[in-house]
């Protein structure tokens, strides 16, 4: 079961001067009760190195609901070509012989930047509450605080910290899941909340020419 829905803005300038250029941004959301094949297992599938999305009571598969593993909230797009005002009927050497105009006319220059939103990840229980094989999803019960940067180890840290010092820190989930919040373990027979904790905004650029 998955569901898909987005909407697409696209702004175009046609070619002037050499240069066309597009813009489109695109605002989606994809829904599923599991990204994987059924059949998939956290042993993986033929080969595949293992699975985040798998069933986790079979009675009741609409428990998984939530955003794909592959859904991306958010794309900008912005591609340009430019024809080089090189060779005949151009700017420059207009007047270039055969010889010439093979080696100099006739080229182009484009490039695409791609902007998205990172993949969103979920936070599993440290056990198994619903699945003696599989660890459930964690309830989220109030907003979780998200602070990306390095601990004073160096690992990335995802959350605000609790603490100030290596000892003390980690994130409040940890403090909190003795209190309840802002997350919870499952209940036997919960699921969790999957794919709750959406990414960031990350550049990914491709360059090329022609």
């Amino acid at each position: 079961m998955s569901y898909y829905n987005a909407g697409q803005v696209v702004l175009r300038h046609p070619s002037a001067h050499g240069l066309q250029l597009d813009v489109a941004w695109t605002l989606s959301k994809s829904l599923d009760y599991g990204s994987d094949a059924e059949r998939s297992t956290e042993f993986g599938t033929s080969g595949s190195g293992g699975s985040f999305s798998d069933i986790l009571n079979t009675w009741r598969p609409y428990l998984n609901k939530g955003v794909s593993d592959f859904d991306t909230r958010q794309l900008l797009t912005v591609d340009a070509v430019y024809q080089l005002p090189f060779g005949r009927g151009k700017q420059m050497l207009s007047g270039a012989n055969g010889f010439v105009n093979a080696l100099v006319g006739g080229w182009a220059l484009s490039g695409i930047n791609r902007t998205t939103t990172s993949l969103p990840f979920s936070l599993f229980e440290p056990g198994w509450t619903t699945d003696w094989q599989i660890e459930s999803y964690a309830v989220t019960t109030a907003p979780i605080k998200m602070n990306r940067h390095f601990d004073c180890n160096g690992d990335p840290e995802f959350f605000a910290s609790a603490g100030t010092d290596c000892d003390s820190a980690g994130s409040g989930i940890n403090g909190g899941i003795n209190t309840g919040s802002p997350v919870r373990l499952p209940y036997p027979g919960e699921a969790g909340d999957r794919k709750q904790l959406p990414g960031r905004w990350f550049l990914r650029h491709r360059y090329r020419p022609q």
